[in-house]
């Protein structure tokens, strides 16, 4: 197989391209998934009117050189270009490989090729005189149906209203304009200054879409948008910790947890106290947060810190942050300017990689020298005044800024400095070995606060922050309980997911939510999808497909069945690497090896992403399997054998679901059997059974109704029975119906008389 960057040859297997370093298309991408995705459409403005007063070979290579430049961010976060157009650019985030922040990546990617395409026309001013050259944007984001439309070169197919919608934004953007769309917005709108445009019209669809332009990074909000909820013992923890460090004691603590457990929450939480109750604003309080597209940026976390101490900011002029630089060396560092000044500016900016100064120096000593200064900046701020480092998001930190992380822990027997780490239990990130660095070296000063999910009590007391005064019925409260399983930013996306796609809405009066759809399901938010497949992608792909053959058969699974259905020869080896990664876990192996999901959503998420065509055939090879492994007990399994078969379109399922009905009536749970029957009664209008068997199915869904007391579904039921057979002219089926009409009409009930 050959890059799609670079056409280079890439080995079997490999994840990245050996000579270009982009990700490379798993070999899944030939047969197509369901994917949320992130389209990015870049246009060139005027292009046609320029290109007829060049020559064909200059507007080529002028092209060329707009490609490299609009391209390069595109890699830089990680994105995929899909097709290169003429004076077009269509690029994906979420394909091949999904990244939890996919729309951020792709709005990044948008403002650094605008402000490139600003250097590129003015070099084209200088050398060719030519002025005019700018592009507009489009950026949407939804589900499509991605596939590598063009096996060994740069193409690559998405189709869905995602891709229509993102195209649609881009030929409405004035030049250098960045338009997102609404689904887009809701992703993102805490991180950028978005400005409404309205609603735009797109050909195709009923309903237009709401667009707003992006102007530019916004400032972090602090107040967090949600009650914190338990977290009692975590966050005496931390008050703890920030008292010891204003007493003079330093400490480092460290929060542990699944993304959406609260550890940044924790942290906005402690910040507002620390710089309420300091007797002086406490301005000691520092903050970095690791960005999932800054791993390969060294010392990233480190660069925010040290402009933050100098009061500096990303926008600035390089001058002006040089000179409050040289302020905060000044007041921090004895001696003038030290060593490694040279490689600080490095690491802000302010001088170029090929600085000779840094490229003749030896470069253990540049690492060290800079590793020496940072250290007495630290250690000069806490020795004035109490300081705490937060270093969020610490997953993603590179191995240079975790080494010097490590490093600096020592001042904490020197200076009142709290080191506050907060990151995700992943044993494989650079994370991991400052936490292994800081109990081991440091244990009379470390603290380690695993975070769990929410309680029952305590995630239902979230649940009613996040809903406020009005109350949710009890049935969709329960499913929306269920499907967080304790975790706070699961809940929070759920709730809004209902609200914005108006399954549940407030009543005139405010005082309670309705639910507008009975049978509505509680399913994955695409908000959530990102988060859950950037987990999935990491995997190898045969590990990948046993992870989405188990997803089908559903949120626990017996090893027998999964092997059943899994082709490969490995499966044992698969499902330790899924145990090891924390996506599945054994539950037993008595009677049979059964294993689970560790989160439900996170079954959802692998199942989601299988086209439907493939699914229908794992549905039905599992079916089959449950009816030749479980021969003797098909009356037990009668639920899944229903589930399976109906999800293939067999017309098996009828008699499955009516078997699991029954079951469920004999059990008296009245709702789970009018839930089978329903379903069966659906399917037989795609595939009829039957006389008897539907006949059979109306009787028994009629009976639940009538012990469920809803005698006026009841009566509709017979009727709708009677009419059948006298409209198939089937005497019998039409007697069914008579008869139990009348004996439901015959009875005193509440209905009737």
């Amino acid at each position: 197989m050959n890059c799609a960057r670079c056409a280079a040859p890439v080995p079997d297997g490999a994840r990245f391209c050996p000579s270009c370093g982009s990700p490379v298309a798993a070999a899944r991408a030939a047969e197509g998934e369901r994917r949320v995705v992130t389209v990015l459409f870049c246009d060139v403005k005027g292009s046609t009117t320029l290109a007829e007063s060049l020559d064909p070979e200059e507007w080529s290579e002028i092209m060329h050189g707009a490609f490299d430049v609009l391209t390069a961010p595109i890699d830089r976060y990680e994105g995929t270009v899909a097709r290169l157009m003429g004076d077009a650019v269509l690029a994906y985030f979420g394909f091949p490989h999904a990244h939890e922040d996919d729309p951020e990546r792709a709005i990044l990617a948008a403002l650094d090729m605008k402000a490139a395409l600003v250097e590129y026309r003015e070099r084209l001013r200088a050398e060719r005189g030519i002025a005019d050259f700018d592009a507009r944007f489009g950026i949407n984001t939804g589900l499509a149906v991605v596939s590598d439309a063009g096996g060994q070169g740069i193409e690559y197919g998405a189709m869905g209203d995602a891709v229509n919608v993102a195209a649609r934004l881009q030929s409405a953007a004035p030049a250098g304009g960045i338009l997102v769309g609404d689904s887009t917005q809701k992703r993102v709108a805490d991180r950028f200054e978005l400005r409404p445009l309205g609603a735009l019209d797109v050909k195709g669809r009923s309903a237009p879409v709401e667009a707003f332009e992006v102007i530019g990074r916004a400032v972090a909000a602090e107040t967090p948008r949600t009650p914190l909820v338990d977290r009692v013992r975590e966050l005496a923890e931390l008050r703890d910790a920030a008292r010891d460090v204003r007493s003079g004691r330093g400490r480092i603590v460290a929060l542990v947890g699944d993304a959406g457990l609260g550890k940044s929450r924790l942290i906005d939480e402690l910040r507002r106290e620390w710089r309420t109750e300091g007797p002086d604003g406490s301005p000691g309080w520092s903050e970095a947060r690791g960005q999932s597209y800054g791993g390969s940026r060294s010392y990233l976390q480190f660069r925010q810190h040290v402009l933050r101490w100098a009061g500096a900011s990303d926008g600035e002029e390089p001058e002006a942050v040089r000179a409050k630089l040289d302020a905060l060396i000044a007041a921090h560092v004895a001696g003038g300017t030290p060593p490694g000044g040279a490689a600080l500016e490095l690491l802000l900016g302010l001088r170029s990689e090929s600085d000779a100064t840094l490229g003749e120096r030896d470069a253990d000593a540049v690492r060290r020298e800079l590793f020496d200064l940072i250290g007495a900046l630290a250690r000069g701020r806490a020795a004035e005044s109490p300081a705490v480092l937060v270093f969020d998001d610490l997953q993603w930190s590179d191995p240079a800024s975790v080494e010097l992380l490590t490093r600096l822990f020592a001042i904490v027997d020197e200076v009142p400095v709290l080191f506050l780490l907060a990151f995700r239990p992943d044993r494989q990130s650079p994370a991991w070995r400052a936490k292994q660095a800081a109990e081991s070296d440091f244990p009379h000063v470390y603290t380690e606060l695993a975070l769990a999910p929410l309680e029952a009590p305590e995630a239902e007391a979230l649940l009613r922050g996040v809903l406020g005064e009005a109350q949710l019925p009890s049935r969709v409260r329960e499913r929306v309980l269920a499907k967080a399983e304790g975790n706070p930013l699961f809940l929070e996306e759920i709730v809004r997911s209902l609200v914005h796609e108006g399954v549940i809405q407030r009543t005139s009066a405010g005082e309670v939510w309705r639910v507008t759809r009975d049978e509505a399901e509680i399913r994955l938010p695409e908000t959530l999808q990102g988060l859950l497949a950037a987990r999935i992608d990491r995997l190898d792909e045969e590990v990948r497909r046993t992870l989405q053959a188990a997803a089908v058969i559903g949120p626990s699974f017996a090893y027998r069945v999964l092997r059943k259905i899994d082709e490969t020869e490995r499966l044992d080896r698969h499902l330790a690497t899924l145990q090891r990664v924390e996506l599945v876990r054994e539950l037993g192996r008595d009677p049979e090896r059964l294993y689970g999901f560790r989160h439900a959503l996170t079954q959802e998420a692998a199942y989601g992403s299988i086209l439907q065509r493939r699914r229908r055939q794992l549905h039905l090879r599992v079916a089959e399997s449950l009816e030749e492994l479980y021969a003797d007990r098909k009356d037990e399994y009668a639920e899944q054998l229903g589930h399976h078969f109906a999800e293939a379109g067999d017309a098996r399922a009828i008699a499955y679901l009516k078997q699991a009905g029954d079951r469920a009536l004999a059990l008296f749970a009245l709702d789970g059997a009018i839930s089978y029957y329903s379903r069966a009664l659906a399917l037989s209008e795609t595939f009829p059974p039957s006389s008897d068997l539907l006949t059979q199915v109306h009787v028994a869904r009629g009976r639940a109704h009538e012990l469920a007391s809803d005698f006026d579904a009841a009566v509709a039921e017979y009727e709708e029975l009677e009419r059948l057979g006298r409209r198939g002219a089937d005497a019998a089926m039409e007697l069914s119906g008579l008869a139990h009409l009348i004996t439901v009409l015959a009875t005193p009930t509440t209905r009737q008389d």
